[in-house]
């Protein structure tokens, strides 16, 4: 088991979106934190990817929360349009498999789907093969928000995603060839606080960053050949639906009336209703 070649091939699954073809081919071999404005198909970039190092010759992990999965239409037994050989090296982690059974698993390569829980555990009592690890895909990486110092470390108050950071700090301490991909489609939460994406790539132990905008050429470019068209319809009110309409208007004028009345209220021209 070993990275990914640069060159490699994209069947049996086809990518539909050009621009989900262009992301897949510059981030493939690369570690970094891809971040997607909302709405541009990040799950689908993520499991173009699983279906990528679904091979025997990989082993990559997918670390998804114990409570919410993004990803639970890879289930191999419910997609109907992944092959069936490519299907067989994507395996599920479930809290009843077995020691005996989770290694086996990983003996298998290919993508093992498990939780951060099950990961550091068998991190920490050596039951992984930590120098043959591909790499690690780590979905919505915005809720990140470790930053780890030189042996001790501090968690904030996402103080339950603790364990994903710690896991990439044991997993980079004895394989630093392993690719560490993390995904956000939640740009806004990466602009809050101080520095909180400098951080955020500290915690997840990368350097690079892959950003892809809306404004992005290729995405702008894609986007503009369908545009939504927007038909506004529109019906003259009736008689008592003016009554009611007025009625309604009245009473919130007569409430936001009182309410400029208080002195706590600093602009009051913002309170002012117009039909």
């Amino acid at each position: 088991m070993s990275p990914p070649p640069c060159s490699y091939n994209m069947d049996p699954f086809q990518v539909s979106i050009e621009f989900h073809s262009e992301i897949i081919h510059e981030i493939a071999t690369a570690s970094g934190l891809i971040v997607l404005a909302r709405g541009l198909g990040l799950n689908s970039i993520i499991r173009s990817l699983v279906h990528l190092y679904a091979d025997p010759k990989f082993l990559v992990f997918l670390i998804a929360s114990e409570n919410d999965d993004p990803l639970m239409e890879l289930d191999t037994e419910k997609n109907l349009d992944l092959a069936l050989e490519t299907a067989s090296f994507i395996n599920r982690i479930k809290p009843e498999h077995s020691i005996k059974q989770r290694s086996r698993i990983y003996g298998k390569g290919g993508v093992v789907i498990l939780s951060a829980r099950v990961f550091l555990t068998d991190l920490l009592h050596s039951r992984l093969p930590i120098p043959l690890i591909t790499g690690v895909l780590m979905p919505d990486a915005h809720r990140y928000s470790i930053v780890f110092f030189a042996i001790s470390f501090y968690i904030s108050r996402f103080s339950e995603y603790g364990m994903e950071a710690f896991c990439l700090y044991l997993l980079r301490k004895q394989n630093e060839s392993a690719f560490i991909k993390a995904f956000s489609d939640n740009p806004e939460a990466l602009m809050r606080g101080f520095a909180k994406a400098e951080k955020l790539l500290k915690t997840l132990r990368i350097s690079n960053i892959f950003l892809y905008p809306r404004f992005h050429s290729s995405i702008n470019s894609e986007l503009s050949h369908s545009r939504i068209e927007i038909i506004e319809i529109s019906s003259n009110l009736t008689q008592r639906m003016k009554m009611i309409q007025m009625s309604i208007l009245g009473i919130l004028e007569s409430s936001m009336g009182d309410i400029c009345k208080d002195n706590s209220v600093n602009s009051p021209n913002m309170l002012y209703v117009s039909v």
